[in-house]
């Protein structure tokens, strides 16, 4: 009788141990599954950061517009929605709504892509934003559309511009954006910059 109850307590102990173990394994498992997910996102969104700063680029010269929201022309505002939203990220078209949205950063932590808003001395009022180029704690280069068009600024050598930065946003890394196949197709050129060397009409002779 007593070597039932020990057979008895012997199976319970081990079945405990078993569903344990499975148990430690699935949550070392599912925390190895978030890692590789975490660091995943982590490079897409690197990815995505360089490319919307590539995307960004294209669209210099383009002149302001009020209210512009297209390559048409542009107002500040207006030229950072329509940059995000190509890559899914959805903010406002206006600058004081988008100065609420996604997370605050601090000005001298700014990643390419993030947003720096402005207002002016003693107003509350946001009046301006702009896209983070590059930032390597010597310069910060901003895009941003203006009365000169969509123009690239040293923030740091601007006396205009950097006494009003206000604060600065992350849109990106909490969105849902998406990577995008930047490759443009190739421009063919005129037929006339390839002239057709006289072998090849002397070939094309010998046909007609």
């Amino acid at each position: 009788m007593l070597s039932r109850q020990w057979k008895a307590l012997t199976i319970t102990l081990f079945s405990a141990f078993s569903l344990a173990h499975g148990a430690t394994f699935n949550n070392e498992r599912s925390s190895a599954d978030s890692l590789v997910v975490s660091k995943e996102r982590t490079i897409e969104e690197q990815l995505v950061r360089q490319q919307v700063i590539s995307y960004a680029k294209r669209f210099q010269g383009i002149n302001y517009k009020y209210a512009g929201r297209s390559p048409k022309g542009f107002d500040c505002s207006g030229f950072t929605h329509y940059v995000m939203n190509h890559f899914n990220v959805d903010v406002s078209p206006s600058s004081r709504t988008q100065a609420g949205e996604g997370k605050k950063i601090d000005l001298g932590k700014v990643r390419p892509g993030d947003l720096i808003f402005f207002r002016r001395p003693k107003s509350r009022y946001i009046f301006h934003v702009a896209m983070v180029v590059s930032n390597d704690q010597k310069a910060v280069h901003i895009i941003h559309s203006t009365s000169r068009g969509v123009v690239i600024d040293n923030l740091n050598e601007s006396k205009y511009w950097k006494p009003k930065a206000y604060i600065a946003r992350d849109v990106l890394s909490g969105s849902d954006f998406k990577l995008q196949d930047m490759v443009e197709p190739p421009v063919e050129a005129p037929l006339e910059a390839h002239p057709m060397p006289d072998l090849h009409l002397t070939m094309l002779a010998c046909f007609i």
